[in-house]
Parts: structure tokens; C-alpha cells; sequence
């Protein structure tokens, strides 16, 4: 099951994440600090890894030596944990004591505010998936070498930061729309419904591959349409 190497990478990233947490317990200054200054090196990283490489931003699945070295290594799928436990720390200071944090008071009482914040980060969002279609389609092979070490190092974080920019204010008590997303009950059985299928799929997988005659080549739309 070559695709079990995403747990190994996710638990690895659960264990160091509670570490940042006790920071963030002892000393509010560096528990807003440390996951800034490790999302910048995450960054600074990837940028030197995806330059280095003869294939920066390539299909992860074509290109061997990128999907090992690179795509499945836990410093390529960490900063938006970094970035999750920053908001997150953000957060809980904030519901600790609302009067101490003059930011988040802002967005929360001020209209214009949060509607910036909505056409921003559904705007960083709609660029980073749809934009650059044609980078996702091809993986860049029209593009120079510069922008496509930009895009494989800096589309995930700004994702990651539209996301937040939208989600911040239904923490807020605000954007009822965003709220009833997040936590209307329909979409949360769904969710559930997701973790459980995500869960179960590679045993039915396997259990078609090893009940068949002949090996089957899955191609992406034949396990979207049987899974």
C-alpha cells in the first residue's frame, strides 16, 4: 500500500506539533514566534529543494526521485500545520482574553474589514487552483524554472492563508454562510462519512486487485468512478 506513506508523514508531524503547544503554554511571545519562524525556514527550504531539483514542481508521480526526496517528506507537507497551531494559539489567547488582542477585535466589529478579508482570501484561493490550471495540467513545463520553484514552494501557505483569512471571522461569531460550512450538521456527517471512506478504500482496493485475474492499471478516474 505505497500510499500508507501519509500517515507515516502526518504522525510525525502530530508528535512535534504538541511540542510547539508547551511553548506556546510557557511563553505567549515565542508560542506566536516559534511557528512563524518555522513556516519562514519551511519555506526557505522548499525553495532550495524545488531549485535544486532537475524537475522543480513535477508530477510527483512521474518523477521518481521527486516524489521520495521531496513530495512525501514531512518539511513538504508541514506548514500548514505550523500555520494551523499560530492561528490556533491566536485564538485561544484571544477567547482567553477578548480585550487583549486589538486585531481580532477589529475584524470582529468592523464590516469592511472582514469583506476585505473574504475577496482576499477567496481571491489567493481561486488564483492558487485556478489560475494556474495550466501549471497543475502540465506541471509547468511552459513555465521558467524561477516560476515554477515559486509556485510549488508558495501555492500551499497561500492557500493555506486565504483559507484562514476566510475562516477567521465565523471564529468571530461572524459569516453565518462560512459558519454553517463548517459546522452545519448536514456537511458534518458528510465529513465523517469522507474520514470513514478515506479510511476503508485501500482495503477494497486491495481486495479487488488481489480477487483478479489479470493486474488492473487504476487510473484516476477509474478509482474516482469505482471509489
Amino acid at each position: 500500500m505505497p500510499w500508507t506513506w501519509f500517515f507515516s508523514c502526518e504522525f510525525q508531524l502530530f508528535l512535534f506539533v504538541p511540542i510547539i503547544a508547551m511553548v506556546a503554554k510557557k511563553s505567549k511571545l515565542f508560542g506566536y514566534i516559534v511557528p512563524i519562524v518555522l513556516v519562514v525556514m519551511d519555506i526557505i527550504l522548499m525553495s532550495v529543494l524545488n531549485g535544486v531539483a532537475s524537475h522543480p514542481g513535477a508530477n510527483p508521480y512521474l518523477d521518481t526521485a521527486y516524489f521520495t526526496d521531496l513530495y512525501i517528506k514531512p518539511w513538504s507537507r508541514s506548514i500548514p500545520y505550523y500555520l494551523g497551531v499560530f492561528f490556533g494559539t491566536v485564538f485561544y489567547n484571544y477567547v482567553k482574553n477578548p480585550d487583549d488582542s486589538f486585531m481580532l477585535n477589529k475584524i470582529k466589529y468592523n464590516p469592511l474589514l472582514r469583506a476585505a478579508m473574504y475577496v482576499l482570501g477567496f481571491s489567493l484561493m481561486f488564483v492558487m487552483v485556478f489560475s494556474v490550471y495550466d501549471y497543475t495540467k502540465d506541471y509547468g513545463t511552459g513555465w521558467s524554472t524561477g516560476a515554477r520553484v515559486a509556485y510549488a514552494t508558495l501555492s500551499t501557505p497561500l492557500f493555506i492563508l486565504g483559507l484562514v483569512l476566510i475562516i477567521i471571522p465565523a471564529l468571530l461569531n461572524r459569516a453565518k454562510l462560512v459558519r454553517f460550512l463548517l459546522i452545519g450538521p448536514v456537511l458534518t456527517l458528510l465529513a465523517r462519512s469522507t474520514y470513514i471512506v478515506a479510511l476503508s478504500h485501500p482495503v477494497l482496493m486491495i481486495g479487488i486487485y488481489v480477487t483478479t485475474g489479470q493486474a488492473i492499471y487504476m487510473e484516476t478516474y477509474k478509482m474516482f468512478a469505482m471509489f
